[in-house]
């Protein structure tokens, strides 16, 4: 039994890294995961709500406190450079937040 079911990983399935990231989920978690995909979509959503709500909050607090300051000629630009600002500080927190929780689950099987 063995033996057929390493001929049918080595040989007849291609080595792809989804796969094998399938097949080494716990049982369990791949259980809770396929039945909570509402779950899932609802806690994006929260997540890039608040980071949306953080952007705006964060961009309008910053515009309304130079916006004496900045010439009426650059203005737009002067926004544009500032939201943008905020969205990579965004981008960037998400993304360490993203590769802390997934080596924390990759090194909780070694």
């Amino acid at each position: 039994m063995a033996e057929s079911a390493a001929l049918l990983v080595d040989e007849v399935l291609p080595e792809q890294p989804i796969r094998q990231w399938v097949l080494s989920f716990p049982f369990q978690l791949r259980f809770v995961k396929l039945h909570r995909k509402v779950t899932n979509s609802a806690i994006n959503a929260l997540a890039m709500g608040l980071a949306t709500t953080f952007v705006l909050l964060c961009s309008s607090t910053l515009i309304s406190l130079f916006r004496k300051f900045i010439p009426k000629q650059v203005r737009i630009a002067t926004y544009i450079v500032i939201i943008a600002t905020f969205v990579t500080i965004v981008d960037y927190t998400i993304q360490a937040i993203t590769w802390i929780c997934t080596m924390r689950w990759v090194h909780s099987f070694s």
